[in-house]
């Protein structure tokens, strides 16, 4: 970017035009993801910044997972609660279904808020599942109720996590949405280069948004030079 901007103050005949993009299949993902977060958060009364990314959900918190079954009763009903947790007792537990209780990282996410409490706090699930077949790294202060507990506690987190992926799945994102999303890019790239290189804003133009058949990694945008009319 400073790139471009350093060849727009050397040449001042040039000018730039932005053309900034959005991806149904994998912009819209990401909004859904990060709104079911934002959701989850707010249940459970973590205030969020206008703008800050939600980050994470760490399911292995018993403040998120309460958050995370509340949110989904609400929108699919108790029965459907109690048919997810059913439907997951009775499948073994493995790292792909959940194992561990590491948090769920969507696309350009990589920490947690920092005002969710520990991991320690999780709270067992009501439906036990099978016992996890991992073996404890050391010696259990519990004795013979570790394995109790600890299948316990991965059946609440296999619980939140399944509960979060149908949240996410249940957002709707309008097209509106998805061309604004690709608007604060085009804005975002023109502040960029203004403040990298001091181009007058007169010769950077950004076009209306348009859409690119990308399903994964980043959605790129075109940035033509030319020579100023």
């Amino acid at each position: 970017m400073r790139t471009i901007a350093e060849a727009l103050a050397k040449r001042p005949q040039l000018s730039l035009t932005i053309k900034p993009a959005y991806s149904p299949g994998a912009d819209g993902p990401a909004l859904q993801s990060i709104a079911a977060r934002r959701a989850v958060l707010t249940r459970a009364g973590i205030k969020l910044e206008p703008g800050e990314s939600p980050g994470p959900l760490d399911f292995g918190n018993a403040r998120i997972q309460k958050a995370i079954e509340a949110q989904f009763v609400d929108q699919f009903g108790l029965p459907a609660a109690r048919d997810l947790r059913a439907g997951l007792a009775k499948r073994p537990a493995t790292r792909a279904t959940g194992e561990s209780i590491a948090a769920n990282t969507p696309i350009g996410e990589s920490s947690t808020p920092a005002d969710v409490p520990p991991t320690e706090n999780a709270k067992p699930a009501e439906t036990p599942v099978a016992e996890d077949p991992t073996p404890a790294e050391g010696p259990s202060a519990e004795g013979s109720k570790a394995p109790a507990s600890r299948a316990a506690s991965l059946a609440a987190i296999r619980a939140a996590r399944a509960m979060s992926e149908r949240l996410i799945e249940g957002v709707s994102v309008s097209e509106t949405e998805l061309a604004e999303l690709g608007r604060r890019r085009g804005s975002a790239i023109a502040e960029e280069l203004k403040a990298a290189g001091k181009v007058e804003s007169a010769r950077v133009t950004t076009v209306d948004p348009h859409t690119v058949e990308a399903t994964r990694g980043p959605v790129v945008t075109d940035l033509d030079l030319a020579v100023a009319k």
